[in-house]
């Protein structure tokens, strides 16, 4: 689900009544409930990303490739011909009972220069953001940590791909 925060997808669900559209993060918010319960999720809808300069990037800390994620970071940004952020979305699996957008560090780097400095205070603002949870796979301390290594690894894979040298 984080790629599909970042990417500002929308859901369709259908039930008896017909068929609504929802943004990802408020589906995520209200699956379960009574509003959805009798729902069947039919349709995934990503909007074409519009501009140049931009980057995304996926991070994933598991056993394998295949297990279930320890934590998992989406990251994509937009910087302008200065190397100014335009805007910048950080989505963070496996530390909450559902994917989480990192939405005051996200506001933070907007209007910023993307450079090391930018980055390394984004991974730590987001460590910062996150109260993760204490399970068999991991402690929460371990997973706060893996956040911010992961957000910078992200960071640092857009900042590559929107063309800007750290």
């Amino acid at each position: 689900m984080t790629p599909l925060l970042v990417l500002d997808a929308v859901v369709v669900v259908a039930n008896a009544k017909g068929r609504r559209k929802l943004p990802v993060a408020e589906y995520l918010a209200v699956r379960g409930t009574k509003g959805l319960r009798q729902s069947l999720l039919v349709e995934v809808v990503v909007p074409a990303t519009k501009g140049r300069r931009c980057g995304w990037s996926f991070q994933k800390l598991g056993r394998t490739a295949l297990d279930i994620s320890v934590v998992n970071v989406a990251a994509g940004l937009q910087v302008d011909g200065v190397g100014r952020i335009q805007w910048a979305r950080i989505a963070l699996g496996a530390v909450a009972a559902t994917a989480i957008r990192a939405g005051a560090t996200e506001e933070n780097l907007r209007g910023r220069t993307l450079n090391a400095q930018a980055v390394s205070e984004a991974a730590e603002g987001v460590m910062r953001e996150v109260s993760p949870i204490t399970d068999v796979r991991a402690s929460a301390a371990y997973r706060r940590e893996m956040c911010r290594v992961l957000t910078r690894r992200a960071l640092e894979e857009c900042a590559i791909q929107a063309g800007c040298a750290l």
